[in-house]
Order: structure tokens, then sequence, then C-alpha cells
């Protein structure tokens, strides 16, 4: 029995649930079971040990399981989470791709506020009046609370078949401050560890099924070999769609579907041969990851330094869709360090930056991109498509034109 309590811990939950909590560490609840449940199994059997398993036990218990409750029912009330407010700010960019030309406007800085229907917080404001009101009472009698403990104690030694006793009195006070205390502890921390991501979860704007509908509702577009990656006004209306109806709570779902999207490129470039067919498909991921560009921002440095190149690839349909200067270095290490494919898609998002630049990022970018395409020639490595773009690129530099006679 004491094997099983103490390796209960190391996996709380049944294989069969699925109810660890999504945004805590998995040692969070280990460490807490580790603490409270020995304790309050040590308390049990303090109890037991004392009275045995008589008729005075039985009563001891009861009163116990009552402090417990008591402690719980007031830490449940101090832990309830409040709801947080409606993600009101868009991440800081400069520039917002908004025409299927692949030209760029100056990007919004924020974003209305979500409307519509909201989550109930009566649970909230009542629980927020009566912590208010225990703490008040609280410490307006807190020079009784001794005679108010040593009542509720004589009341539990009352329920004992002898006449109360001072070592009753004693005992019950133990009893009843432990459990109570315990109770309140643990409530809260549990309350605030798990009901909080419950609520968040339960009160996000978007599910995966709202998502995958509006991926699904993007027009087919053919890839045209040689022609840049581009943002079509379908793209950009469900991205700003998707973007303006999330909340701070729906990022999880948005990014694991993200990860869906990045696991679904990979697949297709190991089962499916190199050629037309397998380009088109990818193009068709390509576009679906733009649509959910602008509402999975807030996790892109996660996707840029991943080892997985489907979720790079993520990084590059963000920047596609929203362009921000401070990752072209980034973006021209893709040219070399990629496969074909998102290389292309690099280059698609650099030529489209490069008509809409000026001054010293523009000449930084111009500077990027002609050192890759060195480094390139130098490892021998040609790509017709991506080769093709970069030379677009370098054709707007003014130091790069020949003069005419």
């Amino acid at each position: 029995m004491w094997r099983a309590l103490l390796e209960w811990p190391r996996n709380p939950w049944p294989p069969a649930l699925d109810m660890k909590p999504a945004n805590k560490a998995p040692s969070d609840i280990r460490r807490i079971n580790v603490f409270v449940l020995p304790f309050l199994g040590l308390c049990f059997l303090a109890v037991l040990a004392h009275f045995g398993f008589t008729r005075a036990a039985g009563v001891a218990l009861m009163w116990a399981i009552a402090s417990l409750s008591a402690g719980g029912a007031v830490g449940f009330l101090f832990g309830i989470p409040r709801a947080g407010e409606a993600r009101n700010a868009a991440p800081a960019t400069t520039q917002d791709a908004a025409a299927t030309d692949g030209t760029a406007t100056q990007g919004d800085t924020s974003r209305p506020a979500k409307t519509g229907l909201r989550p109930n917080t009566n649970l909230e404001e009542v629980s927020d009046w009566l912590t208010k009101i225990i703490v008040g009472l609280g410490l307006v009698n807190l020079k009784d609370i001794d005679h108010q403990v040593w009542r509720i104690a004589a009341n539990v030694a009352a329920g004992w078949p002898s006449l109360p006793t001072a070592q009753g009195v004693s005992i019950a006070t133990a009893l009843i401050a432990a459990f109570a205390v315990s109770g309140f502890l643990s409530a809260y921390v549990y309350t605030r560890l798990f009901l909080q991501a419950a609520i968040g979860r339960a009160d996000a704007g978007l599910r995966v099924d709202d998502v995958q509908r509006e991926l699904e509702s993007l027009p087919q577009a053919p890839a045209a070999p040689g022609k840049p990656a581009v943002l079509s006004a379908s793209e950009w209306q469900v991205a700003r769609r998707l973007e303006s109806a999330s909340t701070v709570g729906d990022l999880p779902v948005l990014v694991g579907k993200m990860r869906e999207l990045a696991h679904e490129y990979e697949q297709l470039r190991e089962t499916h041969p190199s050629g037309p067919q397998r380009t088109q498909l990818m193009a068709d991921v390509v576009r679906k990851m733009r649509g959910l560009a602008l509402a999975t921002l807030p996790a892109f440095d996660e996707f840029a330094a991943s080892p997985s190149a489907g979720e790079r690839l993520a990084a590059v349909a963000m920047l596609q869709t929203r362009f921000n200067p401070q990752y072209i270095g980034w973006l021209a290490d893709r040219l070399v360090e990629e496969r074909p494919f998102v290389a292309f898609n690099a280059a698609s998002a650099l030529l489209t930056a490069s008509r809409n630049l000026s001054g010293e990022t523009l000449r930084r970018l111009f500077d990027l991109v002609r050192a890759a395409k060195l480094k390139l020639e130098q490892l021998g490595l040609a790509e017709a498509d991506r080769d093709g773009l970069m030379d677009q690129i370098l054709s707007n530099d003014p130091l790069q034109k020949k003069p005419t006679v």
C-alpha cells in the first residue's frame, strides 16, 4: 500500500484520461501530491492511532472530513481565477502584406477588442465578495479567535462517548486546525494549478473545428513554377478573421493546428515523389499556414528556432503574411540552410519586402541576399526557382545595376 502511495504521484492520472493541464509542467502535480497526500494520510492515521476502530474514531473522522471540507471551500473561493481580458494588441511588426501582388502596407499596431458573448463571471464576483467578507470578519474577530476555536473543539469533544476533558479538547483543537489548514492550502493550490487552465480552455473563443472550417474555405490556387509565393486576398481575410476572433486562451489551439500543418508538410515530403503534384500539395499547406499566421505570431520565435523543417516553414509563412525587418537575417539564412521549397518561400518573403522597404533596412536585405547567393554558388547548390527569385531581388539593387551609356 505504501509503495502504491509513493508511486502514484509520479503518474497521477490514469492512462485513459487526458487531464494533465496544458500550461503546467508535469513536475507541479508530482510536487504537490508528494507533500499533500502523505500529510493527509498521516493526519488520518494519527486519528486512528489515538482512537482505534471505535465509535469515537468515527466521530473524529467525521469532524476531520468536515474541517477539511470547510477549509477546502474557503481555499477554493480564494483560488478562483479571474477571467482574462481580450487581447487588444497585435505583436509589434513593421508591415502587413495585404494584396495578391505581394505588396505590403504599414502594419496595424493594435486590433479592436473582441466583442460578442463573454463568459459568465458571477462565480468570480461571488468569490470576490465572500473572500473580502471572510477577511474582514476575520480581522475584526481576530482577538476572539482562540475562544471561537475552543468552542468548536468543545463541540467536537462532546461527540465522543466520554465527557469532554482537557485532553479531548486539546486533541479536537489539533484535529480542527490540521485539517482546516490542509484543506484550505490544498484546495487553493489545486484550484490555481488546474481550474484556471480548465476555465481558460472552456472560455476559448475558437475550437479546432472553427479553425479547420476557416482554412478549408480558402480557394484552390495552382502553384506557378518560378512565380513567388505571395499572400492572396482570401488568405489575408482568413488570417484577419482568425486574428480578431482569437483570445489569449485560443493560442494553444491555433499553435496546435499550425504544428499539424507543419507535420503534414514533412509527411508530404517523405511520402510523395518529387514533382509538380507534391509541390502543389505543399503549396496548399503553406496557404493554410498563412491563414493561421497572424493569430499565431506570439509563438513565432518558438517556430523559428524549432528543429522541425515544417515548423520553420510555418515561421516563414508568418513573415510572408506580416513582414518584420528584424528577421531579415533569419530569412536570408533560410536561403542557404533549408531545402529548396522552404528556401523558395523565404526568397518570396524577401522579394515582397524588397519592394516595400527603404533606406538602411533595404540595403541590409540586398547585402544578405547577395552573400547568400555567393555562398550557394560556392557550395554548388543550384535551384532554378529559388535562384530566380534571388536574382529578382538583386535586380532592384541600384548598386548592382550597370549605368547606361
